[in-house]
């Protein structure tokens, strides 16, 4: 099963479960939601299920739904839908999921999570299993523009971008202006400051895995299609058991790819292929066991 934490909120006790007797933590109290400094990493250690404690990085539009459903039984969860805790109130095992939350404010760090993480985080880095999830680019974007545009709940700040409603035109050309802005957003260095929700949606992967250097920060990066043994052989190298991870993998856009194809053009394919240069080279050489 896995652990499940409850963000403060006013009215309800803080911690919805008794805090795991193996970390040592403390009861629940008015000490318990402290959690410790910054001012010095700390030693993540590993759900009870493993041996060897496992960081996922969640890209957007990368089936974090998914993912983050068939990690339920090894992953210490933490329900920050209402109130979204700090890192210092926490405990460090819940520190994995704030990082993947964009709505956690990481201030320059905002796209390069893996840093981070790496320097300011965790002081046993180099004895974590960290690993990600690289999606086709191509497929990525797209997602990105239906889930972002189409989608009413999300799509109110990048149509005024747009600047005009989106039935009288094709998505060929929506899809163009959704592009432009893209590229716009994430050619400042404070394109974070702008509109951190869309940021995040549309940030390339490849400053969030890698070091000042381009060197890739994490364990392994896993491919896409191959998400189920993937992470059932990483559970195993993590001393865990493989059987208990089971596909839950969710295709959200299933009916809106079925209902409305669409197809990027040429042209269209050679400016993703421009903003997102390194993630292609990080998808063609993902992992696939």
């Amino acid at each position: 099963m896995s652990t499940r934490l409850t963000a403060a909120i006013p009215g309800r006790p803080t911690w919805a479960v008794p805090v795991p007797r193996h970390l040592k933590w403390l009861e629940p109290g008015p000490e318990a939601f402290a959690g410790p400094s910054l001012a010095t990493r700390t030693l993540l250690e590993p759900h009870p299920a493993l041996k060897r404690p496992l960081f996922w990085l969640h890209i957007k539009k990368s089936a974090g739904t998914s993912m983050r459903r068939m990690l339920q039984p090894i992953w210490f969860d933490l329900d920050s839908f209402y109130v979204l805790p700090g890192f210092a109130q926490v405990h460090p095992v819940y520190w994995n999921t704030l990082l993947n939350n964009p709505r956690t404010p990481l201030g320059d760090y905002g796209a390069r999570r893996g840093l981070f993480a790496s320097k300011f985080l965790y002081s046993n880095w180099s004895e974590i299993f960290s690993f990600t999830v690289a999606r086709n680019p191509i497929d990525r974007v797209v997602s990105m523009f239906f889930y972002k545009y189409i989608t009413p709940y999300h799509s109110s700040w990048l149509r005024r971008c747009l600047r005009f409603p989106r039935s009288p035109f094709s998505l060929a050309r929506l899809f163009d202006r959704f592009l432009g802005i893209v590229e716009e957003v994430h050619a400042s260095p404070s394109s974070f400051l702008r509109n951190t929700d869309f940021a995040a949606h549309t940030a390339p992967m490849s400053p969030d895995v890698t070091d000042e250097n381009g060197r890739i920060l994490l364990t392994k990066v896993i491919r896409f299609e191959s998400m189920l043994p993937a992470l059932r052989a990483i559970v195993e190298e993590c001393g865990g058991d493989p059987s208990a991870i089971v596909s839950a993998y969710e295709n959200r856009g299933r009916i809106r790819k079925s209902s409305r194809p669409f197809q990027p053009s040429t042209r269209q394919i050679e400016m993703m292929k421009r903003v997102f240069a390194r993630d292609f080279e990080l998808y063609e050489s993902a992992w696939r066991p």
